[in-house]
Order: structure tokens, then C-alpha cells, then sequence
């Protein structure tokens, strides 16, 4: 008899009913939407208490509220249109190359004696009459050449057209559902509820929403004051010295060699360019507490020279210009959005905050 173990029909048969159960609760929390159909299951279900395996299930658009949602399935719709419009305006398009390529193809077997002799045709006759006019073949067969490159042309100008809207429907609704899937919490988002900054235009809402981000990056890279600068150094220099300090004890009690404290060196092995860990003399923490207000005195003079304490920012000015700014670029962006949707433009795909799109109260977006 084999040792192999038997199948356990019925186990399988259970858990492939738990299996169609927990697909069934998906599709409906999908048509329903999410609250509703978390609240009709079992919460007991391990599946369900695992928020990812949630997010992955649900539709997206079921997050939002529903001015939201009403609006994110209209961009959703959108795209699909202008992607389906895009690929219906191919077999067009590569017919009117055909058509080129053939118009060109005839007129070169009429025009060039070459051609014609291979594709098996008489002579070309090219000009005709006393004062040497093209013959009307030929003037027939360029102005059919023309019409063909010319509709070519506006179909490739239509197609690259449909192309770019598609390429930028499609990054909205990407980044949006990106964005959703990241930021929900479980619980649906919150529509935004407070008043909409007013600007003349959108170009000024723009202008000044890249003005805002330029003060943002500003932020971000402004230096530490020089004072901020010399106590870190104070601080390092004090904790070398205590590192770097010797042990006399020894000396002084048993006669033996001075106790120089030791450090960790991070090497590197010549032939085969490994790195090696070994010990050393702890140099930096013997110059600290050898010479330390020396060694400081050096450094604080070279943090003057370096020094822009005209746009330093402490670590709390910092945190607070970023949070400040961060609220006005994004009531920017709100405004921004509410004149695209009345003017009927298109949005920054790449850019505009997804909480201004959609018109929620949500977490920011980690750069």
C-alpha cells in the first residue's frame, strides 16, 4: 500500500465553499459598496479583518463619498472613452498610410523609369505638349498622392491628439486610485466641507500654488542656524573626549602602561576590496580630550564662515513652515480645481492633489 496521504475530499470540499463565500462577499462589497457589505458578514472571518485583503476587493470609488465618487467614476468613464476612442481611430489611420504608400508607390511607376521598367510598366510618359506640360496622368496621380498625405496627416494629428488626452486620463485615475488605496483607513473618506480660496484666474491660482512650493522646497533644504550648529559640535567634541579619555587608574595603582581607549575601524582589504572590521587607536575621542576647546574653537570658526543664518530655519521654525505651507498649497489646489471643473480644461495629471480632485479630507501623500 502507498504511504502518500489520502485526500480529504470533504476538508476540500469545505474549504472551497469558504473560498466561493469570501468571493461572493467581494462582489458584493463591490455592487453595494463597503460599509454595507462589511456590516452583512461575519467579522469573525479572518479575511476580513485584514485591511489589505480588503483595499485589494473593493472598488475604489466605494471609499468616497458620493459627490466624490459621482465625479471619480466620471473621470474613470472619461478615460476609458477617449483609450477606446484612441484604439477605434487605428485601423483609419494605418488605412490612410496604406493609402500613401500606394498613391506613392503608382506615382513613382509613372515618374521614374527605374520603377517602372521593375514593376514590368512602358516607358513613363512624364511631360507632354509644345511647352513641356506633365501629362494628366501624372498631375492626376500627385494630387491623389497629396489627398492621401493630407488626410494621413489629420488623422496622425487626431491620433496624437486622442493619445496625449488618453495618456492623461489614465495618470489621474491612476494616481487617484493610488492615492485612495494608500490613504484609506478603512472607513470611508470624509467630503471636504470648508470654504474654497478665490483667485482671479487659473493661471493665478497656478502661479501661485508653484510659488507655495517653491517656499515649500525652501524650506525643505534651509540650512541650521549657526548656533543650532555650534552646540551639535559642543556636544559631539564632549562625548569624543569621554570616549576618547584614558585610563591612569592603572597607572597609578599597579605601575602598568597607560590605558589608551581603543575604537572599531571599518577597512578595506586591498587585493580583494572587501571590507574588514578591526580596532585601532580611538584617535578622534585622544584629540577631543586632549585639546577639545582647541578643536572646538577651530570648528566653530569654520561654521562662521560657512554659515547663513539669514535663511536658517530651527528645526521647529522648520516643521512649522512646512505644516503651514502644506495647508495653502492645497486650499490653492482646491481652488485651482473647482475653476477647471466651471471652465471645463483639463487638470495637472501629474500633479494636482488628489484630495483637491476629488473634493475629500484625507492624509497627505508621502513624497
Amino acid at each position: 500500500m502507498s504511504d502518500a496521504p489520502k485526500h480529504n475530499y470533504v476538508e476540500a470540499a469545505r474549504r472551497s465553499a469558504r473560498q466561493a463565500e469570501v468571493r461572493h462577499a467581494a462582489r458584493e462589497a463591490s455592487a453595494q459598496g463597503w460599509s454595507a457589505a462589511v456590516a452583512s458578514q461575519d467579522h469573525d472571518d479572518q479575511p476580513f479583518r485584514n485591511i489589505m485583503f480588503q483595499v485589494n476587493r473593493v472598488d475604489v470609488a466605494d471609499m468616497l463619498p458620493p459627490t466624490a465618487r459621482a465625479y471619480f467614476v466620471a473621470l474613470r468613464e472619461e478615460a476609458q472613452d477617449v483609450q477606446a476612442a484612441f484604439w477605434a481611430l487605428g485601423d483609419e489611420w494605418h488605412e490612410a498610410r496604406l493609402d500613401v504608400l500606394k498613391a506613392e508607390t503608382e506615382l513613382a511607376r509613372h515618374t521614374d523609369p527605374d520603377i517602372a521598367l521593375r514593376s514590368g510598366f512602358p516607358r513613363p510618359v512624364i511631360r507632354t505638349g509644345d511647352n513641356g506640360e506633365e501629362a494628366s496622368t501624372i498631375i492626376e496621380l500627385r494630387a491623389r498622392t497629396e489627398q492621401a498625405k493630407a488626410k494621413r496627416d489629420r488623422l496622425t494629428e487626431r491620433r496624437d491628439a486622442l493619445s496625449a488626452r488618453a495618456q492623461q486620463a489614465t495618470r489621474l485615475v491612476s494616481r487617484a486610485e493610488e492615492y485612495l488605496k494608500g490613504a484609506w483607513s478603512g472607513q470611508p473618506f470624509e467630503a471636504f466641507a470648508g470654504k474654497t480660496k478665490k483667485f482671479a484666474s487659473i493661471d493665478a491660482a497656478r502661479a501661485e500654488i508653484d510659488r507655495l512650493k517653491a517656499e515649500r522646497d525652501a524650506a525643505y533644504v534651509a540650512p541650521h542656524p549657526s548656533s543650532s550648529a555650534k552646540d551639535k559640535i559642543r556636544a559631539e567634541i564632549a562625548s569624543l573626549a569621554k570616549r576618547g579619555a584614558p585610563n591612569l587608574l592603572s597607572v597609578v595603582l599597579h605601575g602598568e602602561p597607560v590605558g589608551w581607549k581603543r575604537a572599531k575601524l571599518d577597512l578595506t582589504n586591498p587585493p580583494a576590496q572587501t571590507p574588514v572590521t578591526g580596532q585601532g587607536p580611538d584617535v578622534l575621542g585622544l584629540l577631543a580630550w586632549a585639546m577639545g576647546d582647541k578643536l572646538t574653537a577651530l570648528l566653530e570658526a569654520e561654521i562662521d564662515a560657512v554659515a547663513d543664518d539669514t535663511n536658517a530655519m530651527t528645526d521647529d521654525q522648520r516643521s512649522a513652515a512646512l505644516t503651514r505651507l502644506a495647508a495653502d498649497i492645497l486650499d490653492a489646489e482646491r481652488a485651482e480645481v473647482a475653476m477647471i471643473a466651471a471652465a471645463g480644461v483639463e487638470h495637472r495629471a501629474d500633479s494636482v492633489d488628489i484630495r483637491a480632485l476629488l473634493g475629500i479630507v484625507g492624509p497627505a501623500k508621502e513624497d
